[in-house]
């Protein structure tokens, strides 16, 4: 959720004075409503920005850029001696992230010093415009070490306490300074523009400029609520974004995408402005439970004369043999966009629903949409997802967002692996990332520290005799996770796999224990490897969906076929697991075989069980 603070009413046009001369106030660009984005507003106050005013603005912009260069060349020279780059990166990131959250101090301090009549209109919009600057060098300094860590591994990061969320969230909130309406402020206090500002806050902060080649920009930020439900249909929301455009009077508004963001809550949606003699482009944020326009960005500008001919004459050719459609959208009309959940869109061509046009998912054809313009559509298991649609010259795109961070951190551990086994009283741990052992990590068992990993990510240490839990840290600098086991009849057992056989009939744990005493004195004489198959998460039962790990000596056994019932039911991954579903049956046995070895794994579910599901 961004942060932004909300702001008392201000209303300042700006007179611009220095060497490049006297320019007029005037009225806001674009006003609409009386209460909206667009809301006039007009004063009979002014500030003259002097020459010195322009001149202490382009000596504070050069130095934080001259700081920001030296930052950035001390970095490229660490991360090019090629040790210890994830030190460098995860250093770096903490620097920008301290710079991002000093941005968003001194806005706060800007704001309360207006408040309290500290600093007056002229100091206040100086100090937007220099904030402005500096956020701008910060972004830079973060999409760069961004790809500068993308060449690094994830683990090797996160041990060096790299924290991409933590910088995330502190980069984003800079937007409320970096829009078009502060940049264009920015130019005014270092005399590259010329032109008519007006600027207010009415709980956000709102900038409007027209210069005198006739170019217009206009931004809004206001605080969105901290409700990252979505209860305001995307239709609604467009309706009310489109609601808060300036109305250009010989021109309309096309929608071009649009966007869903499921982990804050809200939606934005881009548009072009198609008009005879005028060219422009805005991006609105709408909040997804309120229903309230909380971002705003619009530029607009004259068209250039034979160039926009041309351009229109282009246009014109390119629909001339089709079917022209001005505006075609896609618009989710059922469902919430979240991971693997179905969803229905409908694309609408000039308002109205459109049937037959396909429909792509990441650039690949999905299907068409029905007589009524709909379509519906699994998501994938991903952060991110695009859906397209087209017709005749009308293109329409929706880009569908959600937990971005949480699949990330998801992702990362689902390539951790730990495993752990005990025999004779001596427990085994390997832990590994990507398949490779993570060295040097420290171990500790029940909370006392018994070792560190050797290179392949082991580590052999004792267990007494009477612990009936295991509960294992392993740690590397900022990385951490942790296992848990159950002590039975001499053998870990996970959570899942110890309730497993405690519903087992007691002949079937004799049977397991026989079966496991007979592999472990296969392996002391050295003639064959254990192969052990066991439940590494879900609850057996008639119909369930369960995730079995197969483990050979103790480690992962990848691309190993594992059948259920005599069927065939998949091949573990890298981490020797496979996701299953238990048929709807008593009696249910899942072997593990690999060239020379099986492993078997047998339910009985009894008609209890059974009748517990109502069937």
């Amino acid at each position: 959720m961004r942060d932004r603070p909300f702001l008392s009413m201000l209303v300042v046009a700006l007179v611009v004075v220095g060497a490049a001369g006297l320019v007029a106030a005037a009225a806001p660009v674009g006003a609409q409503t009386a209460d909206g984005p667009g809301a006039n507003a007009t004063t009979n106050s002014s500030v003259n920005v002097t020459a010195g005013a322009q001149l202490s603005t382009v000596l504070s912009v050069t130095s934080d850029d001259v700081q920001s260069e030296v930052e950035e060349t001390a970095f490229e020279v660490e991360y090019e001696r090629e040790e210890g780059r994830a030190e460098v990166v995860a250093e770096r990131a903490e620097a920008v992230r301290d710079r991002a959250e000093g941005i968003r101090d001194d806005y706060r301090a800007a704001v309360e010093a207006y408040r309290q009549g500290e600093v007056d209109r002229a100091g206040f919009a100086q100090r937007l415009a220099a904030l402005n600057a500096r956020a701008g060098s910060v972004v830079d300094a973060h999409d760069r070490l961004e790809r500068r860590a993308t060449n690094l591994s994830t683990l090797d990061l996160r041990v060096a306490g790299f924290n991409r969320t933590a910088l995330e969230q502190a980069v984003t909130p800079l937007d409320n300074v970096r829009g078009t309406g502060a940049t264009a402020l920015l130019a005014q206090f270092t005399g590259q523009q010329q032109g008519e500002i007006s600027l207010e806050t009415d709980g956000g902060l709102s900038i409007e400029v027209s210069s005198e080649d006739g170019e217009r920009s206009r931004e809004f930020e206001r605080e969105p609520d901290r409700n990252a439900a979505v209860t305001v249909d995307q239709s609604t929301a467009l309706e009310t974004a489109r609601s808060a455009l300036t109305d250009t009077g010989n021109g309309s508004w096309a929608l071009t995408d649009a966007g869903i963001h499921g982990e804050d809550g809200s939606y934005e949606f881009g548009f072009e402005l198609r008009a005879d003699s005028l060219t422009g482009e805005a991006e609105v944020g709408v909040d997804g439970s309120s229903g309230e326009v909380f971002s705003l960005e619009e530029e607009v500008e004259p068209a250039n004369g034979e160039e926009g001919e041309r351009e229109a004459d282009e246009t014109e050719d390119e629909t001339e043999d089709s079917e022209r459609v001005d505006e075609l959208a896609l618009v989710v009309t059922d469902g919430q966009p979240a991971p693997g959940a179905t969803v229905t869109v409908r694309t609408l061509a000039d308002g109205d629903p459109a049937a037959d046009i396909a429909v792509g998912v990441d650039g690949e054809v999905a299907g068409e949409t029905t007589a009524d313009g709909t379509f519906t559509l699994t998501l994938p298991d991903a952060g991110e997802v695009t859906l397209t649609a087209e017709r005749g010259a009308g293109e329409a795109e929706l880009d569908l967002e959600f937990g971005d961070s949480e699949q990330r951190e998801e992702r990362f551990r689902g390539d951790v692996d730990v495993s752990a086994t005990l025999a004779d009283g001596t427990v085994a741990v390997t832990a590994t990332y990507n398949g490779s052992g993570i060295a040097d990590a420290t171990v500790s068992a029940n909370g006392e520290r018994v070792g560190v990993t050797d290179a392949s990510g082991k580590l052999d240490f004792a267990l007494p005799a009477d612990a009936e839990d295991l509960e294992l840290e392993i740690t590397k600098g900022s990385f951490e996770t942790e296992e848990e086991y159950a002590v039975r009849n001499g053998s870990l057992a996970a959570p899942g796999e110890d309730q497993e056989r405690e519903d087992q009939a007691p002949e079937d744990q004799e049977r397991d224990e026989d079966n496991s005493t007979a592999d472990d004195e296969g392996a002391d004489d050295g003639e064959t490897e254990t192969l052990e198959l066991v439940v590494d998460g879900g609850d057996p039962g008639p119909g369930e969906t369960v995730t079995l790990r197969v483990l050979a000596d103790g480690d992962p056994a990848a691309d190993t076929t594992v059948f259920v019932n005599d069927e065939r039911a998949g091949v573990t991954d890298d981490g020797g697991r496979v996701t299953v579903t238990l048929p709807d049956a008593e009696d249910v046995e899942v072997t593990a075989e690999t060239d020379t070895e099986t492993a078997e794994l047998e339910f009985e579910f009894d008609d209890r069980e059974t009748d517990d599901t109502g069937e």
